[in-house]
């Protein structure tokens, strides 16, 4: 079973970007900001976005997230500039600090604050996890459909597998979803659980 990486062009889905815009500072990963009454930390957060980042402010335990936890859904990895395997990581980094208890709320981009912090994080996590395994799933039945019927590749394009994976969604969010999915197939490549191949290659492991 194989994927056809061809889904909707990330352009149709990105926000207004000024590319022309340069920053009077660049803030790097642990910076700390000061003024008489608090203290802010940077998190280089990539994942959503390449140079994403996330503010805590220590006195409240609060962290700006973002776009990279949001209220009231998940976040949209767009390759190439979003990367699920940055993105894993991130909410690894995020789910630490929970559980030492530096950030007790977040407040978010998108949506109402977030107060069960540790425990969101965690479905996050595990969201991506499961969808992950669906994907290697789909690939698995695509290809015993294949060999059952002796063909030479099993191709299913990207768009295909989304209404297999997500069932419940709203046909308008497809190219969105498919964007997501190319992101969590390029993770599973890079982590070694399939591989690109030729049309005559056998593409899982």
């Amino acid at each position: 079973g194989r994927a056809s990486t061809s889904p909707p062009s990330p352009e149709e889905f990105e926000d207004e970007v000024d590319y022309s815009f340069t920053p009077d500072i660049i803030l790097s990963h642990n910076e700390v900001l000061t003024t008489p009454q608090y203290t802010i930390t940077t998190l280089h957060t990539p994942g959503h976005t390449s140079n994403h980042l996330c503010f805590a402010l220590k006195e409240e335990k609060v962290l700006f997230t973002g776009d990279a936890v949001m209220g009231w859904s998940t976040s949209v990895i767009i390759p190439p500039d979003g990367n699920m395997m940055d993105y894993m990581s991130t909410l690894d980094l995020l789910l630490q600090r929970a559980k030492r208890g530096e950030d007790v709320v977040y407040w978010p981009t998108h949506g109402t604050c977030i107060n069960n912090v540790e425990e969101y994080v965690q479905c996050y996590k595990e969201h991506r996890l499961e969808r992950k395994q669906q994907i290697y799933n789909c690939f698995q039945k695509q290809l015993l459909k294949t060999n059952k019927h002796h063909e030479k590749n099993g191709k299913m394009k990207i768009l295909e597998m989304v209404p297999i994976i997500y069932q419940d969604l709203d046909a308008k969010l497809y190219n969105a979803a498919a964007l997501s999915m190319l992101a969590t197939i390029i993770w599973m490549v890079e982590i070694g659980q399939v591989r690109a191949c030729d049309d005559d290659e056998e593409c899982l492991p």
